[in-house]
Parts: structure tokens; C-alpha cells; sequence
């Protein structure tokens, strides 16, 4: 298992939908959908890898962040913190990754 970003190269299905995709809210169809692209995505091992090692939001590796929790409880794995330098790897995921970070904190300081 891997702690360090995958180094994607733009092949990967996430990098070629629509960003929200993988980020579900509370549409299940949504999240039903992005688990399906990732089970066709090359980077499915490296990706899910990462997303278990580290504590990464939305869809990973085609699993969810609770999947993911369940995963790791059954495993006694504890995530490693999301340090923001890591999200400014060179990648459209980092990318979405950011942006969502960024929304989330404005949306905490501005209510």
C-alpha cells in the first residue's frame, strides 16, 4: 500500500468526467455511477491504495469515504492526516481535490 499520491497521467477515468461525479453528495445513483467508472480505471489498485492510507474525500478507488472507514476499521489501519501539500501534485484529482477544499472553507466562513 502506498502513502504517497499516485502519479497519475491524465489515463485515469476520473480525470476525463465531470469533477462532481466524484464527490456525491446524497444522490446514491451518482455515487453508484463513479463506483462503476472506477472498476474500469487502470489506476483502481494505486488509487484505493492511497484513498485507504490517507484521509482523502469522495470516491476513491471505488469506495466510498465510509466504505473506506469500514475497510480500515476491519484492517486496524489508521489513515494518515491529508496534508495540503499533497493535494498540489500535479494531477486533475488533486486538482478537483483543491477546489473542493477551497469551497468547503469558504462555505465554513461565510455561514
Amino acid at each position: 500500500m502506498q502513502n504517497t499520491y499516485p502519479e497519475f497521467d491524465g489515463s485515469q477515468v476520473c480525470a476525463q468526467t465531470e469533477p462532481d461525479l466524484w464527490f456525491p453528495t446524497s444522490d446514491r445513483q451518482t455515487g453508484r455511477l463513479a463506483k462503476t467508472l472506477c472498476l474500469t480505471c487502470p489506476w483502481l489498485e494505486p488509487c484505493f491504495d492511497y484513498a485507504l492510507r490517507n484521509d482523502v474525500v469522495g470516491i476513491w478507488g471505488g469506495k466510498t469515504e465510509r466504505e473506506r472507514s469500514n475497510i480500515r476499521k476491519k484492517r486496524k489501519i489508521k489513515p494518515e492526516p491529508l496534508y495540503l501539500d499533497t493535494l498540489f501534485a500535479p494531477s486533475a484529482r488533486s486538482k478537483v481535490a483543491v477546489g473542493r477544499y477551497n469551497e468547503a472553507v469558504d462555505e465554513v466562513l461565510n455561514d
